[in-house]
């Protein structure tokens, strides 16, 4: 049935009709979640959308009953609108390619308060902003206007940058969801009040230790820890959702229960576990980064901590093959807007049941396929941790349409190279595509994967 319905969208008399009809597929959309009304053709219209698309949901698990429960977030509307165009532009292909991404990371500025060990920007006090307000404007409206759902203004710290909150304002007005990574220390509640009127609805803050001397040193300020401890109260406080980012390394792996402690102790909505990518300053402290089988090892630990109190994910493709594997009855969790600020498309946890069913469409590894980033200085990379190889193209000489198509490289997972590219789990994994790219080749194995633990069908018995 998957085959057959896979065939039947991708045809070419379909495609064209979806192609004609985008906007009547919009209204659809908006009938469906019930946030709208249809006259008589929109009826017939939404009718045969419906079928179509309840046909294929069907065809691989998901109800129908959750794909409209979901559609009323505005913000998950605007992804699937993105899947409606990407459908008709290049039929259904698995994983999915997309004409425009669901998510982008921003970096305005490499200014920075904080000197942190692990920073791939190398972001420093004195730099400066390298793009024009009216620069960074026009690529807003034209990532908007292809119906990007999510951008995450990041630095630096972003509001170090001149433009900040010109940038977020449009990007808000325009009825993008707009979130930020900052490290908090700069955040009051006079600071958080000016967040939330702008339209920032979800916010980040690095962690490095939950020994506050120790996560001041990492970042190179005394007191770091406890400004950002403040900027979290008074972001919470206002009602922004708050996630702590935890970069693991050597030096902190053992402390994920700590971690996850302090995380609720200050009332974090989530947490989300990174791994070093030795770019930037990363480069200098690579012999932190963890090996293979304690990557897999943490990765295995935080798939079965079943916590109703906090959201748990982690940043790399592997996190999907573990969770995979866990058998739960967890109460299901619907996707909403609070995950576009992340790029954990992967997140297939026993509570994600819907994203599950979805991760064969979706892939792991979205970088330069369902997000982006974009530099201070207008290059296009396909994720922030890997900032400056491969870039694509600059933004402030090339439209955003044209260059999001660059990243066709990375569309095709027959192109991955090594064990990543025989591996059981190409599809829903991916390998890490930064670390393939420190290395020289975004297409080349993900040498921080544990292959013994992935690689073959029958891993271990749970």
């Amino acid at each position: 049935m998957v085959s057959i319905v896979k065939h039947f969208i991708s045809a070419k008399p379909v495609r064209w009709f979806l192609k004609k009809t985008l906007k009547t597929s919009a209204k659809a959309i908006e009938v469906i979640s019930g946030r709208a009304k249809p006259n008589i053709i929109g009826k017939i219209y939404t009718f045969f959308f419906s079928l179509v698309m309840r046909t294929y949901m069907a065809s691989i698990g998901v109800p129908w009953s959750e794909v409209r429960s979901v559609l009323k977030d505005p913000g998950i509307a605007r992804c699937f609108m993105i899947v409606v165009r990407s459908l008709a532009e290049y039929g259904l292909r698995i994983p999915i390619v997309l004409n425009a991404p669901f998510s982008v990371v921003m970096n305005l500025t490499n200014r920075c308060n904080l000197l942190c060990k692990h920073c791939f920007q190398k972001a420093c006090p004195d730099e400066t902003d390298h793009m024009s307000r009216d620069q960074k404007l026009k690529i807003v409206e034209e990532m908007a206007e292809l119906g990007v759902a999510a951008i995450t203004f990041s630095g630096g710290e972003p509001l170090m940058s001149d433009d900040f909150w010109d940038v977020v304002s449009r990007a808000s007005e325009l009825g993008i969801f707009c979130s930020i990574d900052t490290n908090g220390t700069l955040i009051d509640d006079t600071m958080s009040n000016k967040l939330i009127e702008f339209g920032i609805k979800y916010a980040q803050i690095s962690i490095d230790s939950p020994n506050c001397d120790k996560h001041d040193e990492f970042r190179c300020l005394k007191g770091a820890f406890d400004l950002s401890m403040r900027g979290a109260a008074a972001m919470k406080k206002v009602g922004i959702y708050l996630s702590m980012g935890v970069t693991l390394t050597s030096e902190n792996v053992f402390q994920i229960d700590d971690f996850i402690a302090l995380a609720k102790k200050h009332k974090f909505n989530r947490i989300v576990f990174y791994h070093l990518i030795p770019v930037g300053r990363g480069e200098m402290i690579s012999n932190l980064d963890l090996t293979p089988k304690s990557r897999a090892e943490a990765m295995e630990k935080l798939a079965n901590i079943n916590d109703q109190d906090i959201d748990i994910l982690s940043e790399t493709p592997h996190f999907a093959s573990e969770t995979s594997l866990i058998k739960s009855e967890s109460q299901q969790k619907l996707p909403d807007s609070t995950y576009f600020p992340i790029t954990a498309y992967f997140n297939m946890g026993p509570s994600r049941r819907f994203l599950r069913m979805l991760s064969k469409i979706l892939g792991g590894c979205p970088a330069g396929r369902l997000y982006c980033n974009i530099q201070p200085n207008g290059d296009l990379t396909p994720c922030m941790f890997s900032p400056f190889f491969p870039v694509v193209a600059n933004l402030t000489k090339q439209n955003f349409k044209e260059a999001w198509k660059a990243f066709e490289i990375l569309w095709n997972r027959d192109k991955i190279q090594g064990f990543c590219g025989s591996c059981i789990h190409k599809i829903e994994c991916g390998g890490c595509r930064a670390r393939a790219a420190s290395r020289g080749d975004v297409n080349g194995p993900d040498y921080g994967c544990y292959t013994q633990r992935y690689f073959l069908e029958e891993k271990r018995g749970h």
